[in-house]
């Protein structure tokens, strides 16, 4: 009689052991993807780096003022120094828009893109107290 419960016991243990051990090696321990958080960073170094670009910032400004929109000039020297900062940070893909107004890739493509952010801020024209909100969207 002891023997059986001896062996029911063993048995019992190891379906336990078993069980534990099949439950731990289906759990894995979750990697966090950093993806989202490089691309939010990214979208406003980039922001950043506009405010700072005194030039960048002035022509864009005053084609807003003469144009409503983007002049080709603009467009231009915002894709040559946003590509710049683009391939510094590791991106695929870069859009601005200003308002709805005009859209404009900038940098790359989209054919390779797993992740988007977009962010956003405000172009004010000091002299005529106009303010545009332009956003950048940018991917990897």
């Amino acid at each position: 009689m002891r023997g059986q419960a001896f062996i029911t016991d063993g048995l019992f243990a190891l379906f336990l052991a078993l069980s534990f051990a099949s439950i731990l090696g289906v759990q894995q321990v979750a990697v966090p993807s950093y993806a989202p958080l490089r691309l939010a960073r990214a979208c406003y170094d980039l922001s950043s780096e506009f405010y700072h670009d005194g030039e960048l910032y002035g022509n864009v400004t005053l084609s807003l003022r003469k144009n409503a929109s983007l002049s080709n000039e603009s467009l231009c020297l915002l894709q040559n120094r946003t590509s710049h900062f683009a391939r510094l940070l590791g991106l695929e893909m870069v859009d601005f828009e200003v308002n709805g107004i005009q859209a404009a890739r900038i940098f790359g493509s989209s054919a390779q893109i797993t992740a988007v952010e977009r962010c956003c801020f405000p172009i004010v024209d000091g002299e005529d107290g106009v303010a545009y909100v332009a956003c950048y969207e940018v991917g990897a």
